[in-house]
């Protein structure tokens, strides 16, 4: 009697940047709200947190920093927009969210 095994069908993970984050980004309340404001008005709080936290994950560190000297990381996945991010204790945090163009001096106040 021979015995077959199932096969599970297996879906690779999407290939990721070497210099995406390994952990899940920490999105302030702040990053959400801009990202609704500037990116995707159309989105729900919840929907946009949801929205944000799949793009923040394809996010590539770039060699720019804000006044404040937080990270920029950009996002090129579907419409560009780059996050403002802070790293502390190995724990990134994205503050907010600017347009490919737009200014990097804003981030909420208490970031500064």
């Amino acid at each position: 009697m021979s015995r077959t095994r199932r096969r599970i069908p297996f879906t690779p993970a999407p290939p990721r940047s070497a210099t995406a984050p390994a952990e899940p980004m920490v999105l302030s309340i702040h990053a959400i709200q801009r990202f609704r404001e500037r990116i995707a008005p159309a989105l729900t709080f919840a929907k946009a947190r949801i929205e944000l936290r799949i793009l923040a994950r394809t996010a590539i560190r770039s060699e720019d920093r804000s006044a404040s000297g937080a990270e920029i990381w950009r996002v090129t996945d579907g419409i560009p927009f780059r996050l403002v991010v802070t790293v502390e204790g190995g724990r990134s945090t994205c503050l907010t969210v600017v347009e490919p163009d737009g200014d990097l001096d804003d981030e909420p106040s208490e970031a500064r």
